[in-house]
């Protein structure tokens, strides 16, 4: 049976408006850009992700987030 990440590791997929693209951020990360303020969250590909607004349909995935979360199954299985 492959291994399934935990509702704490699993990551969200938020939409920004600096590339239209769906980034996958961790819970860990949407709690700091929140305790921060500044309304932006990392991403696993390391972009800066600044949330539109939420009536906003979702864009395509970020193609450097998804290998990062392959990359992370593959390793972890």
């Amino acid at each position: 049976m492959p291994a399934t990440a935990s509702a704490a590791t699993r990551p969200m997929w938020v939409v920004s408006i600096v590339d239209d693209a769906e980034h996958a951020v961790t819970r860990d990360d949407l709690a700091a850009g929140i305790a921060s303020g500044s309304g932006t969250y990392r991403a696993l590909c390391q972009a800066t992700v600044i949330p539109p607004s939420m009536t906003e349909p979702p864009g395509s995935r970020c193609p450097y987030c998804t290998a990062v979360l392959r990359l992370r199954r593959r390793t972890t299985a």
